[in-house]
């Protein structure tokens, strides 16, 4: 069933290299700067995790550490903490409607099968995949397998002298614990002949669209390599699309 996103009307959001975001509102409603505390680039070494539902002793609730929204807007890659993989496991991530907004929640704890076994006391990082009924965010598109990974991308400072802006596809949509922040990934070209101007954020339609601006920046002579570059950049929403986050600090 799908989740209802709240209606909150067109805001632009011009991210700002790695320290923050300036809004351009056409109405009241603004975002807030990006935490300080966002790192540079999301843990993208997780461990890939199997809910085992049954296979775990007394499971409790936990909270993400960052989801990956990707092109079709509905399968989700959600990274959380755990204990040691011969102990520890992951019962399920259960999905919820919080007020209007969807909630990720992991089950976790011992594996019934790691009963009496010596378990190391480290903490991991680990990953699920979660598909979802319908989408919870629109403007992602591409060609199958050709999502970013490893680094995200080199990172795409705005430019404002960019001319003939337009909407791009984005590859990946990585969210940080506030639900709200984060990287969105896409694949540009030439420097010479494609720019960035920013990020945007449409939420009078549902789902909610985000939009890698892109143009063409000022040029004197000369041709356009046929290049293709894996492209990142910080956005911000105008309010969290996930909540069960757990934000530092």
């Amino acid at each position: 069933m799908p989740i209802p996103i709240r209606s909150i009307s067109l805001v632009l959001t011009f991210a700002l290299a790695t320290t923050g975001t300036a809004a351009v509102a056409q109405s009241p409603v603004a975002p807030s700067p990006v935490a300080p505390s966002l790192p540079p680039l999301f843990d993208d070494t997780a461990i890939p995790a199997t809910p085992d539902p049954g296979g775990i002793v007394d499971p409790q609730p936990s909270t993400w550490d960052h989801v990956t929204i990707w092109p079709d807007g509905q399968t989700l890659t959600v990274a959380y903490w755990n204990g040691a993989e011969a102990c520890s496991g992951l019962d399920r991530i259960k999905v919820t409607d919080d007020a209007g907004t969807l909630r990720l929640t992991p089950w976790i704890g011992t594996r019934e099968d790691a009963a009496g076994a010596d378990c190391a006391d480290i903490r991991q990082l680990y990953s699920t995949v979660v598909m979802l009924d319908a989408p919870i965010l629109a403007g992602g598109g591409g060609i199958p397998g050709m999502e970013p990974r490893g680094a995200h991308g080199r990172l795409a400072v705005p430019d404002a002298s960019v001319v003939d802006v337009g909407p791009d596809r984005w590859l990946a949509a990585d969210l940080g614990p506030d639900g709200r922040t984060g990287w969105v990934s896409w694949l540009g070209g030439d420097p010479a002949c494609g720019g960035f101007a920013g990020t945007a954020v449409d939420t009078t339609v549902d789902p909610p669209a985000l939009q890698v601006l892109v143009g063409t920046p000022p040029r004197t002579s000369g041709g356009c390599t046929l290049v293709g570059v894996f492209l990142r950049a910080l956005f911000t929403l105008p309010a969290p699309l996930i909540l069960g986050g757990d934000p530092p600090g």
